[in-house]
C-alpha cells in the first residue's frame, strides 16, 4: 500500500469537504466510485493503479480527520503566530489537520514521514511561502505533544528529536 497516495487522496477529499461540508457519506461514496473507475485526476495524471483497500483507507482517513477537525484545529491553533485559523488558506488548513491527525492518531506513521509529507503536499498544492510556516507550526505541535506522540509510537522522545525533519522544523521557527 502506498501511504503517499493514500495521504494525497485523503487530502483531496478533505479539501472537497471544506467546500461541501454536508453529505460526507455521499461525497465519500462518489469519490470511491470515481477511484474504482480510475477517473480521479491524480490517477489519470500519474497513471496510478491503487487497490480498493487503498481507496477505502483514503476515505477512512479523510472522514476521521473531518470528524475531528475542531479538535485538530485546537491542537495547532496556539502555534499560529500572527495568523488565525479563519485567515489560513484552506489548503494549508487541510494539510495541518491531516498532519496533526497523523501525529496524534496514526502510530504506524513515523513523525519524520508526517513532517516530510506535509511539506510535499504544500509544495504540490500550496504557495511555497507556506512551506516554512506549516513546517514550523508542525514542529511546534510535535514539541508541545512530544510525550503523547512518542507514547503512541512506543518510542523514546529522543528518537523523534534526533531526526533531521524535527531539527529542520525546529529551525524554521526563526
Amino acid at each position: 500500500m502506498s501511504l503517499r497516495y493514500v495521504r494525497e487522496m485523503s487530502f483531496q477529499l478533505l479539501y472537497q469537504f471544506e467546500f461541501q461540508s454536508d453529505h460526507i457519506e455521499a461525497q465519500s461514496a462518489a469519490f470511491l466510485d470515481l477511484a474504482q473507475a480510475g477517473e480521479l485526476a491524480m490517477q489519470q495524471l500519474y497513471d496510478i493503479k491503487w487497490d480498493v483497500a487503498e481507496q477505502e483507507e483514503s476515505v477512512r482517513i479523510a472522514q476521521a480527520v473531518n470528524a475531528k477537525k475542531q479538535e485538530l484545529d485546537a491542537v495547532y491553533e496556539p502555534h499560529l503566530i500572527g495568523w488565525k485559523i479563519s485567515r489560513l488558506p484552506k489548503i494549508d488548513k487541510v494539510i495541518l489537520r491531516l498532519a496533526v491527525y497523523e501525529l496524534l492518531y496514526r502510530r504506524e506513521v513515523p513523525v519524520s514521514v508526517v513532517l516530510n509529507e506535509a511539506v510535499e503536499l504544500i509544495k504540490s498544492y500550496s504557495d511555497l511561502k507556506s512551506k516554512a510556516y506549516v513546517n514550523a507550526v508542525l514542529g511546534n505541535v510535535v514539541k508541545a505533544h512530544i510525550k503523547e506522540i512518542a507514547q503512541l509510537r512506543a518510542i523514546p522522545e529522543a528518537e523523534i528529536t534526533d531526526t533531521l525533519s524535527y531539527k529542520y522544523a525546529e529551525n524554521e521557527e526563526a
